[in-house]
């Protein structure tokens, strides 16, 4: 029995992506049905000082937790190292 979704249930999804186009991305990855492809959702944000940023940094947020909901986070991350950041889902790595 999986009781990573009874513990950690997934939060609701009651906004817009609008807004977002630029930054999210889909990262293929594996699946055991081959017609229905299966993709893990991120953000990439882009450095707002992109010559003062030679890092690449991978945020993965917590369970329970969407990737926009870890966005204000993020995004305090991100201009405060001056990096590039991708924010993952990191529950559908697993």
């Amino acid at each position: 029995m999986d009781l990573n979704g009874i513990i950690f249930p997934s939060p609701r999804f009651d906004y817009s992506i609008t807004g977002y186009e630029k930054d999210l991305i889909f990262i293929p990855k594996p699946s055991s049905n081959k017609q229905i492809p299966s993709y893990i959702p991120c953000l990439f944000l882009q450095a707002k000082l992109k010559l003062l940023s030679k890092f690449y940094l991978i945020f993965f947020h917590g369970n329970a937790e969407d990737i926009f909901i870890a966005k204000d986070i993020a995004d305090k991350i991100r201009d405060n190292l001056y990096v590039y950041l991708n924010n993952i889902r990191l529950m559908l790595l697993l």
